[in-house]
């Protein structure tokens, strides 16, 4: 960083996550934050479904170490960037008065787009993401654990593909002990995989920002059944764009009427794909991630007296944060 600084002179710089933001402050330029999650409420979340004291006090530890790095990084940050308005307001509650603007993921519509016909049944059920990222890990094992011998027993010709790389002991084992269940780890290109199923399951409950799974299942048009977390942020509705199910009983039902009613597949398939070609497609994303570039380097703020002292008071390290519940996290995570 200092010798591109030494040869090079920048308007802006853009780091991609809060802990790279110490390090622009080499950079004589205003500070873009880009936060993929607001990773002190991702760990209160953690921390609320943890299984073990000891695990929830680690984790309550570091969400309160992660609050903390927020709030004094909002001290030379010209511009922040949430990915959803629900992360623009939990980052506002963090850092006070600095500037919070949204730039969504997105997804390449041309890339993912559908070559079968919309809504066609003759295939399986599909999860796609790296198992490594532990929402997607407890996602999948609670999918071989619970929701997948419900639709087993239910169905026996159904089929299932989890893919991506990392796969835990229980999906490995699953792929191993079922000749319907597929498991085949990291592959070069996710799209014929999801071409092929009939329908997308996402059931993450924990985690947090949005996921950028569901947005490549809705461009490459699948029928989508999910948690009301799998989807927080993305502005879909239930039964507009997706199904929602969260106990194991519930991902049964969708899952049946979907395989039972091909209207309903190709509606939710046409919807989910209108959604993200309107408003998550990279062209559309593009224009608002250069347009707060340029906002950020016009305001040619000096880079340590951005907040002007209006930020609320640093958070209490010696005390619990209050969790924040996204609506449904109470029943039901990110990516």
């Amino acid at each position: 960083v200092d010798a591109l600084v030494r040869e090079r002179r920048f308007d802006a710089a853009h780091v991609d996550t809060i802990g790279l933001a110490p390090l622009a402050t080499r950079v004589p330029a205003p500070l873009v934050q880009n936060h993929h999650n607001v990773e002190s409420a991702m760990m209160e979340r953690r921390a609320a479904s943890a299984p073990s004291a000891l695990r929830r006090a680690l984790y309550r530890s570091e969400a309160r170490k992660l609050a903390e790095l927020e709030w004094r990084c909002a001290d030379y940050t010209a511009l922040h960037l949430a990915v959803s308005e629900l992360d623009a307001e939990r980052l506002r509650e963090r850092v006070g008065a600095a500037d919070v603007r949204v730039v969504a993921n997105g997804v390449d519509t041309d890339w993912f787009a559908p070559r079968r016909a919309l809504g066609h049944g003759d295939g399986g059920l599909v999860f796609a993401g790296a198992m490594d990222w532990y929402p997607n890990r407890e996602a999948t094992r609670w999918l071989v654990r619970e929701i997948w011998p419900l639709l087993a027993a239910d169905r026996p010709e159904r089929r299932l593909a989890i893919v991506g790389r990392a796969a835990p002991a229980e999906v490995a084992g699953a792929a191993r002990a079922d000749a319907r269940v597929e498991a085949p780890g990291f592959v070069g290109d996710v799209r014929p995989w999801l071409d092929d199923a009939s329908i997308y399951l996402c059931p993450i409950r924990d985690g947090g920002g949005t996921r950028l799974k569901v947005l490549d299942a809705l461009a490459m048009a699948k029928p989508l059944v999910a948690t009301a977390l799998a989807v927080e942020g993305l502005g879909l509705e239930a039964e507009r764009h997706y199904l929602r199910a969260e106990a194991p009983h519930e991902w049964l039902a969708q899952v049946r009427r979907l395989e039972s009613d091909a209207a309903l597949r190709r509606r939710l398939a046409e919807a989910g794909r209108r959604l993200v070609a309107r408003r998550f497609d990279w062209s559309v994303i593009g224009r608002a991630l250069v347009a707060a570039h340029r906002d950020a380097a016009r305001a040619a703020r000096p880079l340590r007296s951005i907040s002007g002292g209006t930020r609320a008071p640093a958070p209490d390290t010696a005390a619990p944060l209050p969790t924040r519940r996204c609506p449904d996290a109470a029943e039901s995570e990110a990516g």
